[in-house]
């Protein structure tokens, strides 16, 4: 088997079998959902096939409650269907982070969501790292740290570009960039993968 360790790639897929590669994808397109707007579970099961189609309790008028000070917008889903579909990626580790648990509530048995900006309270949004944006031009790149049959261990490297801002958005090389390592990791559990460590280019 040929040993991928410290060697740049442009995909995951190169070190990863197909169960891994499968969960790690599913993380990737849970970024905004878990980090973004109440809305953005709206539109997960066009993003992911298996994913549940979430639905406001109202989509006319979105039925708010007020939970702890912060506005949460309420789904007609279960918070027990949308708690399985993150266990079906995520470990409960990851899953206990304070702001993830702040964002998502169990309402009367109904998922709610915070929909409040309130970041000192709930940083779930973070925005772009510092005050750079990852670049148009140069994608993310990984590479493997380590391997068992229990836990996979690697790098996500994202490149900033110092000069770019929404108005200017030239091309620039790899050797320009300003690049930020974030550890992601995988681990076996029972007899399935899930995602362990995660982090986003967007969102830090």
């Amino acid at each position: 088997m040929q040993d991928f360790s410290q060697t740049l790639v442009d995909s995951t897929s190169v070190f990863l079998d197909q169960d891994q590669y499968t969960v790690f994808e599913k993380a990737q397109k849970m970024d905004y959902a878990l980090w973004g707007q109440s809305s953005n579970l709206k539109g997960l099961n066009f993003k992911i096939e298996d994913a549940p189609t979430f639905v406001p309790m109202t989509q006319n008028a979105p039925t708010y409650v007020k939970l702890n000070g912060h506005d949460y917008e309420v789904y007609q889903n279960s918070y027990k269907e949308f708690e399985e579909y993150m266990k079906s990626i995520f470990t409960n580790d990851f899953l206990s982070q304070d702001s993830i648990e702040k964002k998502f509530a169990n309402y009367n048995g109904k998922l709610a969501v915070c929909d409040d900006y309130d970041l000192a309270q709930i940083p779930y949004f973070t925005g772009y790292v510092g005050e750079y944006y990852p670049d148009d031009f140069c994608s993310v790149r990984y590479y493997l740290k380590n391997k068992t049959e229990a836990q996979v261990n690697f790098v996500m490297i994202a490149y900033y570009n110092p000069n770019e801002t929404y108005e200017v958005h030239d091309e620039y090389s790899y050797d320009d960039m300003n690049k930020v390592e974030y550890e992601m990791q995988l681990v076996k559990v029972g007899y399935v993968w899930r995602v362990n460590k995660y982090h986003s280019p967007e969102l830090g």
